[in-house]
């Protein structure tokens, strides 16, 4: 049976520790008296090397944003006939079918955004370090939210989840997702039946417009969620750190108070301090 301690791929004699191989009875105590505890599956997991996030976390909309992407670029690929010959492609809507291939452009664009975006999340995505305070990853969105809502609970009475959630919006529009794919799904394949023995497309530009319209709405709503989620977040991360600089007035000491009374302090802190 695989261990944990057997992944280390220890090999060597202990004996040629010595003494230096054995434990305090303080040490001993110490981590006896704060073990680490893990429950079966997790020490299984560990021991055997399988852990990977994939196993245990995924993107509700995954699924929906890879058919979405299938079918707009579908329709991108008839559309984008219009730049070879719109004349006779779209002989009776030429116009619209270039502005209906810049709409699958852009749309193709931000769902590759949107999916990115709810990876990270969702927790399987991997989050970098150079735009921690502005791009959320679950694990970064969970920390900053529980500190803003306890933050927010003392300022606003805020007592709801709100602020932890906030970061997380888009996880939870799989209905209108799911309503936008069956649209452009249909949109598809009607274009697609509308392809003449010729080759041209015979939709009018009623028709092609109100496709080109389900597109940018379908476009509207992931873009709009996304960058709510990490406007709020990054709006969150601000609030943090300004907390943090005004706590460092908090609880002062005599030293600290002499200071900023008579060196360091503007006039604004000695007097908010001064009426506290």
């Amino acid at each position: 049976m695989s261990s944990v301690f057997g992944r280390l791929g220890f090999n060597f004699d202990t004996n040629k520790f010595g003494s230096g191989q054995y434990l305090t009875a303080g040490a001993i105590a110490s981590l006896n008296a704060a073990p680490v505890t893990l429950p079966a599956w997790q020490e299984t997991a560990l021991g055997s090397g399988s852990v990977n996030k994939n196993t245990y976390l995924k993107n509700p909309h995954a699924g929906v944003c890879a058919t979405l992407t299938a079918n707009v670029t579908l329709i991108n690929t008839i559309a984008r006939m219009s730049g070879v010959n719109p004349e006779t492609t779209f002989p009776y809507a030429e116009s619209e079918s270039v502005i209906l291939a810049t709409a699958c452009k852009n749309y193709m664009i931000e769902l590759d955004a949107f999916k990115s975006h709810t990876d990270n999340i969702a927790g399987i995505g991997e989050s970098s370090s150079s735009n921690s305070a502005s791009i959320p990853s679950y694990d970064l969105a969970v920390s900053i939210g529980q500190q803003i809502l306890r933050l927010t609970n003392a300022t606003d009475n805020v007592s709801n989840t709100t602020p932890l959630l906030g970061s997380f919006t888009s996880l939870f529009i799989g209905t209108e997702l799911s309503a936008n794919n069956t649209t452009i799904h249909n949109d598809r394949i009607t274009l697609n039946a509308s392809i003449a023995v010729n080759g041209n497309c015979v939709l009018g530009s009623t028709q092609v417009n109100q496709i080109i319209a389900h597109i940018q709405t379908a476009n509207s709503l992931i873009a709009g969620r996304r960058t709510h989620d990490w406007n709020f977040y990054e709006n969150s991360f601000n609030v943090i750190n300004d907390y943090l600089v005004l706590q460092r007035f908090n609880n002062l000491g005599n030293t600290q108070m002499y200071l900023v009374n008579n060196f360091i302090g503007t006039e604004t802190l000695v007097n908010n301090l001064a009426n506290t």
